[in-house]
């Protein structure tokens, strides 16, 4: 889908929203991806501690278990960057920091002057929590103004590079159409990532999330499942459905887990060898095929809400106006 140019006031984003919601109309294709290696599963992961009052024990913890597992980043609070910096040198190790965590009502100044010391701290990552009051509110116009603000800040990174921004929408708190709305405005301002939760509130990621943040990222965002990712299998599941990175405290249980489902895979496959070669595939049955029990392998299709979105009357708004906007608060 081509971008249009960036809506110019509230009026302009709802009919952006608009044409948004009605392309999930589209069909979810199934989707099979082989079983990953746990190598593979490790760069998936940002290894995660939110603790505010964590001593030097625990961020050598963190930071050298990140380092033994080959973990995409270390997330942690803002001040605790130069710490994990000097841990991590040297290593293929990212560093995430939260930020207007884990409210998000923070005011600008606050969010840019917790992004700067990212920035400036060597930071690969910013997970940034949505002002959901904004959206709540049909700010959307502040809203992207928030968030580009804060893109813009890549230009002040000493090196020179650029700084992957999530967006972390809290979705167990927003309604679907307002999921919508804060993955539209993400993309138009130029993040890299939208992310489902802060794992402070709510019930966290939930494979409907993940399909709907997927379907709007349209190719140009990744997605970041986190929130209640306890197990190897819940995320397989994600990652299967689209998240491109997980976000858990739970990195070296999923990865102990991953370790023994590899080696559950490699004695079933011997199994299958000594056995006689009598089973063909007949049409879409393909018996053979490695599969774990209680390993997902084949996305459902689409996401309960596609059908209620076909459903509904061309004439019928999902997303609602104040009767006294005139286009500008």
């Amino acid at each position: 889908m081509a971008e249009f140019p960036t809506p110019k006031d509230n009026a302009e984003w709802v009919l952006a929203f608009q044409q948004e919601a009605r392309d999930i109309r589209a069909a979810f294709d199934q989707t099979y991806i082989p079983p990953l290696e746990p190598s593979e599963l490790a760069k998936y992961i940002d290894h995660t501690n939110l603790g505010t009052e964590l001593l030097a024990e625990d961020l050598d913890k963190l930071c050298d278990e990140a380092i033994k597992y080959g973990f995409a980043t270390v997330c942690v609070r803002w001040h605790y960057i130069s710490y994990c910096e000097q841990r991590l040198r040297g290593s293929s190790v990212g560093i995430s920091i939260v930020v207007g965590f884990p409210e998000g009502t923070q005011r600008l100044q606050e969010k840019r002057a917790e992004s700067i010391a990212g920035e400036h701290g060597g930071c690969t990552d910013l997970d940034i929590v949505l002002n959901r009051d904004l959206v709540r509110n049909y700010r959307y116009s502040e809203v992207y103004d928030e968030l580009h603000n804060l893109r813009e800040l890549d230009k002040i990174r000493p090196d020179g590079g650029h700084t992957k921004l999530k967006l972390i929408i809290e979705t167990s708190q927003l309604t679907i159409p307002e999921v919508i709305v804060a993955c539209v405005i993400a993309r138009y301002a130029r993040f890299d990532y939208v992310k489902t939760s802060t794992g402070m509130i709510g019930r966290g990621a939930s494979i409907e999330d993940i399909r709907l943040m997927k379907f709007m990222a349209r190719d140009k965002m990744k997605v970041k499942a986190s929130g209640g990712i306890r197990d190897y299998n819940t995320a397989i599941a994600m990652i299967e459905t689209g998240a491109s990175r997980i976000g858990t405290s739970s990195g070296i249980k999923i990865m102990k887990e991953a370790v023994a489902a590899k080696e559950a895979r490699e004695a079933t496959d011997k199994d299958a060898e000594k056995a006689p070669d009598d089973t063909q595939p007949v049409g879409d049955d393909f018996p053979r095929l490695r599969k774990m029990e209680g390993e997902p392998q084949l996305l459902m299709k689409g996401p309960p809400f596609v059908q209620e979105t076909i459903e509904l009357e061309e004439s019928e708004p999902l997303f609602e106006s104040p009767t006294h906007w005139s286009g500008e608060y």
